[in-house]
């Protein structure tokens, strides 16, 4: 049947074992027979096993208890039995001394049989079967002291003193139950508190969840804010384009400040500059994988308002930030370009400025002459185109050759590019890129009204249209 202990798995087995089981039971002869099987489980255990410890305390448990049954009820049986008792408790290591006190003890008990079975068979019990043999033979001898001791009226039975929970085995066991509900009592404790730091961690999750979901409708409203705005200023757009185009007709050639689809000054043109302009900024600021980020990026991280970047986001912020290193740099270059008088395109540039300011400030007979108006923009228009399509032209340039330099220079301060090959790669791209920047400003000061350049700062809405991280 299901569920129930079932000992035919190994009928010969367990049969040796009940045998041996019902030697030990067998109660009949003189009581301290249970004294004498005591000896022989403990004598048969060895020296090595654990149980030795429990064997050691029962020697002066059983001790006391022996004698004080042999004050009441001594002859020569308990005699002989007490001079056994002796040699066992004297007796050390020695195989021979263990083999002369087993043969004693059994030839008291008298040989038979069954005794010669046990003592072959004693071996196949398991180390927890020979201890509940000692503990039931234990308990033998202490019920015969109870006895003896309500017999003969010694003191007022203690009847818990006589019962099998004095045994050690027992209290060690009820020791280690105790000990469990501790610490039963514990874990729960311990899972109140884990479940309470749980529930509060949950209450906090859901309070930043709502927090952060406020903070998203907020930024959301904002853009919605912004988007309008910015539809606002290219509606304005349109009506300024419309309405310089109503002028420049209107003006004709000679006052026609605007300049044609087929150059490369016009707004759509220079859209796509800038396009091609990122990808050539993005690709010479890139720090990859491989690069090493070096110690003087901190200023540039401070400098820019992102002192506290993550290693996992260090790379991608430092090469945006270097974007924005670069064309900051070269385009104050550019601002500043007219204080170097040695090159020819400073020269035109500061030529340039010049006659713009002689003609503004130059006294006009009426206000209505609109050639003398417009010259000042036709004057800067086509000195900037001029630039743009020939400045820096020569090969070598020594304004290019000093400031590519100083840009290298610059880049290894914050990024070290490990690969040697992308390395002379980027150093022969300084010159181009450099170009390209200045190439850009002089087609923005061509315009008719020069564009105002503006830095997005960290956190601000970027535009798609402008250059990434600028």
């Amino acid at each position: 049947m299901s569920g129930e202990l079932s000992l035919t798995a190994n009928p010969e087995k367990y049969s040796i074992h009940f045998k041996l089981f019902k030697w030990y039971s067998n109660e009949s002869g003189n009581w301290l027979n249970a004294l004498l099987k005591w000896m022989i489980l403990a004598i048969e255990e060895q020296k090595c096993d654990p149980e030795q410890q429990y064997i050691d305390i029962c020697k002066g448990e059983i001790a006391g208890e022996y004698y004080e049954i042999i004050t009441y009820t001594f002859n020569e049986h308990v005699a002989k039995v007490r001079m056994l008792y002796k040699k066992f408790q004297g007796i050390k290591e020695d195989e021979t001394l263990r083999t002369q006190l087993l043969d004693e003890i059994y030839e008291m008990l008298g040989p038979n049989e069954e005794s010669n079975f046990c003592r072959e068979n004693i071996g196949k019990l398991s180390t927890e079967q020979r201890s509940v043999l000692r503990i039931m033979m234990h308990q033998s001898i202490q019920a015969h002291v109870a006895f003896i001791r309500t017999t003969i009226g010694m003191s007022v039975l203690n009847a818990k003193a006589c019962h099998c929970i004095t045994n050690t085995y027992f209290m060690e066991l009820n020791d280690k139950w105790h000990n469990a509900l501790k610490e039963i009592s514990g874990l729960k404790a311990e899972n109140i508190s884990v479940l309470k730091t749980l529930k509060n961690n949950a209450d906090n999750l859901n309070y930043l969840i709502n927090q952060k979901s406020t903070e998203i409708e907020s930024l959301e409203q904002k853009n919605k804010q912004l988007t309008e705005k910015i539809d606002e200023l290219k509606n304005k757009l349109i009506e300024s384009d419309n309405k310089a185009s109503h002028l420049q007709a209107a003006l004709g050639d000679a006052t026609n400040v605007r300049w044609g689809d087929d150059t490369q000054y016009n707004f759509e043109q220079i859209r796509r500059n800038i396009i091609n302009l990122q990808n050539e900024v993005q690709g010479f600021t890139d720090v990859d994988d491989t690069d090493q980020i070096e110690y003087g990026a901190e200023r540039l991280f401070k400098r820019y308002k992102n002192d506290n970047p993550n290693d996992k986001e260090k790379k991608s912020l430092l090469s945006t930030i270097l974007q924005r290193f670069v064309l900051e740099n070269i385009f104050d270059e550019a601002k500043n370009f007219s204080q170097y008088s040695q090159y020819h395109e400073s020269k035109i540039v500061s030529s340039t400025d010049e006659l713009i300011r002689h003609m503004t400030e130059l006294p006009t007979n009426s206000d209505k002459d609109r050639i003398s108006n417009v010259a000042p923009i036709k004057v800067r228009q086509q000195s900037y185109a001029v630039l743009a399509s020939q400045g820096f032209a020569k090969p070598n340039h020594p304004y290019i050759e000093v400031l590519t330099k100083w840009l290298i220079d610059e880049m290894n301060k914050y990024r070290r590019v490990s690969d040697k090959t992308r390395e002379e790669d980027l150093r022969l791209n300084a010159a181009d890129l450099i170009r390209s920047i200045f190439k850009l400003w002089f087609c923005l000061m061509a315009q008719e009204s020069m564009p105002e350049i503006k830095w997005f700062e960290f956190g601000d809405h970027i535009n798609s249209d402008m250059i990434s991280g600028c």
